[in-house]
This record gives C-alpha cells, structure tokens and sequence, in this order.
C-alpha cells in the first residue's frame, strides 16, 4: 500500500496499493476501526495515491507506471467507486504521474510526475468531477535531470505550490495565477544542502511552516515560509529521527 486517505464523512478509508494497481474503500465503524473493502476497482498500474476533492464526491488516483490519473464519482451512502468519463487522463510519455494536490478554490489541481521530474496544473470542474486543460513544466532548475519527484503541496492561500525532488534533492517553489492556476517558478531550496531524498513534505494548517521529511539522512526540516514571496527560510537544526523500514520517510500533520 502507498497512500491511504480518510473521506470527509470520516465513514470510509480509501487505499491505494503499488504492486497491484488497485484502489480499495473500507468503511470505518463507530469504533473507529477499518472494515472489509466495500469496492475494490483496478485503475491502472502502480497506484501511487488516492485523494478525495473537498466535496467527497469525487475521486482521483494518479498511477505511476500506468502514466494516467484515474477519475471516480464517489457514492458516500455505499462507498462506491464509479468511473467517470472520461475514466482516465492521459499524462505526458514517461511522466509517471505520483501524487495530486487541489487548489484550495477547487478551480485548478496540481500532479508531480516522478519519472521526469516535472508537474502540471489542470483546470478542475469540481461539478463533474474532471480535470481538463493540463500544462506542464519543469519541477528543476534547467539542466538538471530527476528521476524520482515525489510530493506536491498547495499553500492554504492558494498562491504558491511546492514539490519535491529527490534526485536533485530539492523542494521547488512555485506561485500560482489567481485567474489561470498556472504556475512559475520562484527558486529551489536545498536547506543549505541539509534536504536530501524529500520522500515527502507537509505543511502545518496556517501556511507559516514547511516539513520535510529527508529520507537520505533520517531527519526533518522545518522551513518558515515567506506569506508575501513563497520562499523558504530554514529553521533550526535537522531534527533526527527514528530510521527503518517502517519509516520510509512519510510525514503527516493535523
């Protein structure tokens, strides 16, 4: 399993699984425990993740290998999963689409592609359920190759994006056209060389910091983040923390 989201009822748990391709929904009982799967679809190859938009009618599940981004309407009564139409979207050739991020006004939706370390913006009608309009640019600085992008994070104001690369090992500092969604760039930020292998970041729920969880080191870094220009300020020391394979270098917050 790679990801796994809770609905917005809070009624279900959505997963998504790697080696299979395929994307699960398990209701959640009142004492709080997963139950069996109430649908299991198989998208495409390598499900990376599976994300519910802010409405909870709607399901996305970008997949690596399979290079599209599967697009369901959600029943929130059964836990059902129906593919929309069109079911899939197509990304670039070799893109490997991995993670997907909304924009906090459900207009536009944000996917970093890992194998060519690259991320697109789509317009999104959050009525239908469709994302439409893809445009995509470069998550490195020109002349650097990556391989292996990983995560993608929309500022709560909506007016910067930011992804990580684990090859050049860096998080890239995007801001965002209110009107168009559109993105360009406005640095990369290495920590002074502390990020390395950025599996995933995050953000706390006020916009003011950036974690980073370094899978290269077994250590987090705290970035303060400029409300005005998006950028990125290091904070402290990388804190260390416990190494394995269980701790494979996700981050969560509330």
């Amino acid at each position: 399993m790679t990801h796994l989201s809770v609905h917005p009822t809070g009624k279900f748990v959505l997963t998504a699984h790697f080696d299979s391709g395929h994307v699960a929904v398990l209701p959640v009982g009142a004492d709080g425990l997963a139950g069996a799967p109430v649908d299991i679809e198989h998208p495409a190859a390598e499900a990376h993740q599976i994300v519910v938009d802010a409405s909870g009618r709607h399901v996305f599940v970008p997949c690596r290998s399979g290079n599209v981004i599967a697009q369901y309407g959600f029943d929130s009564a059964g836990g059902q999963l129906a593919a929309a139409t069109p079911p899939l979207v197509q990304a670039d050739a070799g893109a490997g689409p991995r993670h997907i991020a909304f924009h906090p006004s459900q207009q536009f939706a944000y996917v970093i592609n890992e194998l060519n370390g690259t991320v697109t913006s789509y317009r999104y009608d959050a009525t239908a359920g469709l994302l439409s309009m893809p445009q995509t640019i470069s998550s490195v600085a020109a002349g650097v190759t990556e391989t292996s992008s990983a995560h993608v994070v929309v500022h709560p104001t909506g007016k910067f994006v930011y992804t990580s690369n684990r090859t050049s090992n860096s998080i890239a500092m995007f801001s965002v056209d209110a009107t168009s969604g559109r993105l360009t760039n406005i640095g990369y930020e290495t920590g002074g060389g502390a990020v390395r292998t950025p599996r995933d970041f995050g953000m706390e729920p006020g916009g003011r910091f950036l974690l980073v969880a370094n899978q290269g080191t077994n250590t987090v870094l705290v970035f303060r983040i400029d409300a005005t220009a998006g950028t990125l300020t290091r904070v402290g020391d990388p804190v260390t923390v416990p190494s394995g394979p269980q701790f494979a270098g996700a981050l969560a917050l509330p």
